[in-house]
């Protein structure tokens, strides 16, 4: 109910266009998502490498963000020239761990987990992309 008042008073004052820039680039409509609760015993830590290998098997090369704040983290990739193939044309999947927000239970801790989960996932599957005959994107940076 929140979220329609405030996206009425959006279009009220500042018109259709306006509306949809708020509503696409603000962190409030996705701030409670705190999905990463319900999920968070299928991602271990532990397992994140070994997972990443089975899903490349499986699925090809695909990565983990997770939603920290108003922009989704990507772990592991600091080094890396991020380019329109690797974000837009690469299967992403995102962690809701509640955003900027931290209503969820324990959400230090789910952030922690989260990110050190995607972290070690997104090496691996790093490792797999850069070898990979099949996958279509550069992956600089990935030596060292």
């Amino acid at each position: 109910m929140l979220k329609m008042i405030v996206r009425y008073l959006c279009y009220l004052s500042v018109g259709f266009r306006g509306v949809l820039f708020i509503l696409t680039f603000s962190n409030f409509a996705f701030a409670l998502d705190c999905s990463f609760e319900k999920h968070q015993k299928n991602y271990n830590v532990e397992s994140a490498k070994s997972d990443a290998t089975a899903s490349y098997e499986r699925d090809g090369v695909m990565f983990i963000a997770v939603a920290t704040g108003f922009v989704p983290e990507r772990p592991g990739f600091a080094r890396i020239a991020l380019s329109k193939c690797l974000i837009l044309d690469t299967k992403w999947k995102t962690l809701w761990v509640g955003a900027d927000s931290s209503i969820c239970t324990n959400h230090p801790q789910m952030v922690e987990q989260a990110v050190d989960y995607a972290l070690r996932f997104n090496q691996q599957m790093l490792k797999h992309a850069s070898t990979s005959t099949v996958y279509k994107c550069t992956i600089q940076g990935t030596q060292g």
